[in-house]
């Protein structure tokens, strides 16, 4: 059998007549363009859209007029940066997704704090599925870390709310046939979390029968297996 010899040079013909292929590096070269017009626009407004962080420290600090602006910020940018994902959803992996889990996490503890409840995934649309149930076990966390205080101040049904919420998300979570994926590993550090309070409302109810003082550094968590910067 005789094969055709193929030119080294000049663009890939096709083997229909008259018609050429384009040239290979096309498409990264429109993929490139997108990924630098993103990030552009991204890294210019990188701290207002992760103003989720600072947020959630406003309010352990109690200062929610604070947190409600750093959110107010996040909430401008956001929706534009998102905008530009829209016709190629992988700019949307990364910072940004990491962005938005944080958010998530953001709204879930402001909410807890003013309803006791968990933050509906409807009351922050332009999250994903995959990023609010980040949020969400992100912020068990955030519930613990914030149980520790209450703790010291022997606040017991405050900690036994929080206990109770974490253990509630717990079971819906598991639910869920997460894999080996990251939400398969952040879900461990959500078991992690209602073990630190259940140990927390034991240690309080010795230390609250026996009328010693409990320290704030007797309950202070130690880092969880797996954390949001072991995924990145």
């Amino acid at each position: 059998m005789r094969c055709s010899r193929r030119s080294s040079s000049g663009p890939e013909r096709s083997s229909r007549p008259g018609v050429a292929h384009k040239p290979a590096t096309y498409t990264g070269d429109a993929i490139g363009r997108k990924h630098l017009l993103f990030h552009s626009f991204f890294v210019p407004h990188d701290d207002d859209a992760t103003n989720s962080k600072q947020a959630i420290f406003a309010l352990h600090r109690s200062d929610k007029a604070e947190a409600l602006k750093l959110l107010g910020s996040a909430e401008k940018v956001i929706p534009e940066l998102v905008t530009l994902t829209e016709k190629n959803p992988s700019l949307r992996d990364g910072a940004l997704s990491s962005s938005l889990e944080e958010y998530a996490e953001a709204k879930c503890f402001c909410y807890y704090l003013d309803t006791k409840c968990l933050l509906p995934r409807r009351d922050v649309p332009i999250v994903l599925k995959n990023e609010y149930l980040g949020g969400v076990i992100d912020f068990t966390g955030e519930l613990m870390r914030y149980a520790v205080v209450k703790a010291t101040a022997r606040e017991v049904d405050e900690v036994k709310r929080c206990k109770d919420m974490v253990e509630a998300i717990s079971g819906e979570l598991i639910q869920f046939d997460f894999r080996n994926g990251p939400l398969r590993r952040k879900f461990d550090s959500v078991k992690y979390n209602l073990r630190k309070l259940e140990n927390t409302l034991y240690e309080l109810s010795l230390v609250t029968n026996s009328g010693l003082t409990l320290q704030a550094h007797s309950v202070q968590e130690t880092p969880a297996a797996s954390t949001r910067e072991d995924e990145e």
